[in-house]
């Protein structure tokens, strides 16, 4: 649950926020009046408040607006970048260029196939049956009292013997 605050300080904080543009999200909080512990504490809520996201949205396509600066326009400047890089044989920034540019159009999507277990080795059976035998024999060789060993393979009668 976000928090509740009024218009006018949402407005604050988003004009802090733009104006700032730091990563810290406290600072701008700061700025306005809360306590810094406040701040670090809470502040997530407060920029989860959708008045606070709807004015940093629009305080955001504003500067965009002012300095004309749109995915468009980023667009038309990588591939002037592209262009001068190529005429350079810098091929590290024609690379560049073009991953930026594929971004742009979703060309790369990336994609995580999780399976479980995925990356572990599966252990070997025998392995790990003699590694929870040697445990086990361990346990019962730290208790007090007469305990009958385990049997070997395939003993599982309890019988201390086979082996």
């Amino acid at each position: 649950m976000s928090i509740r605050i009024n218009p006018e300080l949402a407005e604050r904080i988003a004009e802090e926020y733009v104006k700032i543009d730091c990563a810290d999200k406290t600072v701008p909080l700061l700025s306005v009046g809360y306590a810094e512990s406040y701040a670090k504490t809470l502040g997530h809520k407060l920029y989860s408040n959708i008045l606070v996201k709807t004015a940093i949205a629009q305080k955001m396509a504003e500067i965009a607006e002012e300095t004309n600066v749109t995915p468009e326009w980023i667009a038309a400047q990588l591939i002037e970048n592209l262009s001068s890089a190529k005429k350079a044989h810098r091929y590290a920034d024609v690379n560049k260029a073009l991953e930026l540019l594929g971004r742009y159009k979703a060309m790369f999507i990336d994609r995580h196939i999780v399976e479980p277990g995925a990356g572990r080795r599966p252990p070997d059976a025998a392995q790990a049956v003699e590694r929870s035998r040697a445990r086990i024999e361990a346990i019962i060789k730290d208790r007090p009292g007469p305990v009958k060993a385990l049997g070997g393979a395939g003993g599982g009668d309890g019988g201390g013997g086979g082996e």
